[in-house]
């Protein structure tokens, strides 16, 4: 990827940010969806991470409403400190974790791995509670 293109993503990132972090431009999916596949980004790191934390908090809010569907309670109050948590965690990394290829690949489609939302949830905090090398 040339300079030229980095810089090109890096901006895209912050004008997303600064308006809209609903719904996510292609430059960016495509991003993520490079990393997935890579393992690597040669985009700051602080910029990806704050990427990875709207698709975490989107996956985990699915994954909640899921599950609170098939068990039939909802506690919105632990739901949102579950998600709170593992957001919270996501900026502790000072740099990309070992994970990030594979936290890429669920945050994109982990419905194709994990049928099961619990278990998408479970895998979500494996790869966020990973201890630095």
């Amino acid at each position: 990827m040339s300079e030229d293109n980095i810089l090109k993503i890096e901006q895209s990132i912050r004008d997303w940010i600064d308006t809209d972090l609903v719904k996510i431009p292609p430059e960016i999916v495509e991003l993520v969806n490079s990393v997935a596949r890579c393992g690597k980004t040669q985009v700051d790191w602080t910029l990806l991470r704050a990427v990875l934390a709207v698709y975490l908090k989107q996956s985990i809010e699915e994954c909640q409403q899921k599950i609170n569907e098939l068990s039939g309670s909802t506690d919105i109050e632990k739901d949102d400190e579950k998600k709170a948590e593992l957001l919270a965690q996501l900026f502790t990394f000072q740099e990309p974790p070992i994970t990030l290829q594979r936290l890429c690949e669920i945050l994109l489609d982990g419905g194709r791995w994990y049928k099961n939302p619990v278990k998408l949830l479970k895998a979500l905090e494996k790869l966020i509670y990973i201890s630095p090398c």
